[in-house]
């Protein structure tokens, strides 16, 4: 019965030490990194070169006026703050031309 014992348990080392084995060794399944692609210097070059005529600025209307509220600005100071730094007719509210 020790023997059996003794057996199994031996059994157990070896198989974690070639488990532990495999995991290190360079070129398992579980040790390869996916490599990612980076630009060439042609493509960073290119980008960088890119003018203001190749982009396109999209700007969302606003839904004006918006309410300075708790559902709008949720965080009490900052509320305070848009109320005294950009509600400049103080009616609680941003217009377009307060927003811009």
């Amino acid at each position: 019965m020790r023997k059996q014992k003794a057996k199994r348990t031996m059994m157990g080392i070896s198989m974690l030490a070639v488990m532990g084995i495999t995991l290190l060794t360079p070129g398992t399944e579980m040790n390869k990194v996916k490599a990612t692609s980076t630009p060439s210097d042609a493509e960073i070059d290119a980008d960088a070169t890119s003018t203001s005529s190749d982009m396109e600025i999209v700007t969302a209307p606003a839904a004006s006026p918006v309410a300075i509220d708790s559902t709008n600005f949720p965080d009490n100071a900052f509320r305070e703050w848009v109320k005294l730094n950009c509600d400049k007719n103080s009616d609680g509210q941003l217009s377009d031309d307060e927003i811009s």
